[in-house]
């Protein structure tokens, strides 16, 4: 294929030869390959083994392959972003769980895997949510929930609202005359061999591994950064502008704020338990953003969602806050994702 594509090439206009590229080298997965790679991932997972070298695949489309595939349900299923990724088997002390995260969720993301899990009537017992500060800012600047469009829309309808934007147009066609998206295409046809993910026994690996149980294993670099090499990206990543998913979070969205407490009431009234977890922020993130008037609205968040969870009697785990569960320096990756060793000291009295 790689010999043919160059040769066509030579023989097409420049733009026609972008569109081309993108479209059968497509490095993500999300052309012509689209969804071939997820359902051999899912595949993999649903027996039950852990998958290595993984690389350039679509998250949201994985939960939807790996729960079609599911002979029974789950007991526990977990909702979130990657800051929930850490979540695992041990740390809920419970062997029939599936960590269901996905990178920089949305709201809209959460209601589309739970819809998954819905429309599929493999409703787990328990849902452990992982409750981002972004999920409620209008202006997340997140899209990725749209390759599940059609669950999220269902869950809209499910929840009683109906006023979704069930625009025709899929945004990731313009990949196809992407410069970037080209570059990284040349990149992968420059490679002599790309290597392809595979099942494997291992827990770690020297590159990133989804464990059987859904949550993920960083590739051995990221998990070997010196506590400096972590603080100095924690303060690169608290001088972005803006901070990750939270640019021009002034006030908790009136919308997004209904959606979540309609949501909720919904997965109750079908019978599952809910459960919160708030992942903390780097020490020098946190300081950061609550010392800002751009991204103080976190603390704001943090209260709204612990007084939800009490009117609702809903157990709530963790804080944004590093100091009010025991994380220090050492607990953290980078300026937002927390070890598992962060991740114990939050789930250690939760029973």
């Amino acid at each position: 294929m790689n010999k043919f594509i160059k040769k066509l090439c030579l023989l097409l206009p420049i733009p026609i030869n972008l569109v081309m590229v993108n479209y059968f080298v497509d490095p993500g997965n999300i052309f012509y390959k689209h969804g071939y790679y997820e359902k051999g991932i899912a595949s993999i997972l649903s027996k039950e083994t852990n998958v290595e070298n993984l690389s350039n695949y679509d998250e949201r489309l994985l939960q939807k392959f790996y729960i079609d595939k599911l002979e029974k349900t789950k007991r526990i299923v977990v909702l979130g972003s990657s800051r929930a990724m850490q979540i695992t088997e041990k740390v809920l002390k419970e062997e029939d769980m599936f960590n269901s995260s996905v990178s920089g969720a949305s709201l809209e993301d959460l209601m589309a895997i739970y819809g998954v899990y819905k429309k599929e009537n493999k409703l787990p017992k328990k849902v452990v949510i992982g409750l981002d500060p972004w999920i409620l800012n209008k202006n997340n600047n997140q899209s990725r929930w749209k390759s599940l469009k059609e669950y999220y829309f269902y869950m809209q309808g499910e929840i009683g609202l109906h006023n979704g934007d069930k625009e025709k147009f899929d945004e990731k066609y313009l990949e196809l005359v992407s410069l970037s998206y080209f570059q990284t295409a040349v990149d992968t046809l420059a490679k002599k061999e790309n290597i392809a993910y595979a099942s494997t026994d291992k827990e770690y690996s020297k590159t990133n591994v989804k464990r059987a149980d859904g949550s993920l294993a960083y590739n051995e670099e990221f998990r070997n950064r010196s506590v400096e090499e972590v603080r100095k990206l924690a303060l690169q990543y608290a001088s972005e502008k803006p901070v990750y998913n939270l640019g021009d979070f002034t006030t908790i969205d009136k919308v997004y704020k209904e959606n979540f407490e309609e949501f909720i009431a919904l997965m109750l009234k079908d019978g599952v338990e809910v459960e919160f977890y708030l992942s903390p922020y780097h020490p020098y993130v946190y300081e950061k953003l609550i010392s800002s008037a751009d991204y103080r609205i976190v603390h704001e968040v943090e209260r709204y969602f612990v007084e939800f969870a009490k009117d609702k009697d809903i157990k709530l785990n963790g804080s944004y806050n590093p100091s009010k569960v025991g994380c220090i320096e050492e607990d953290f990756y980078d300026g937002m994702h927390i070890k598992p060793s962060g991740v114990e000291k939050i789930f250690k009295n939760r029973f």
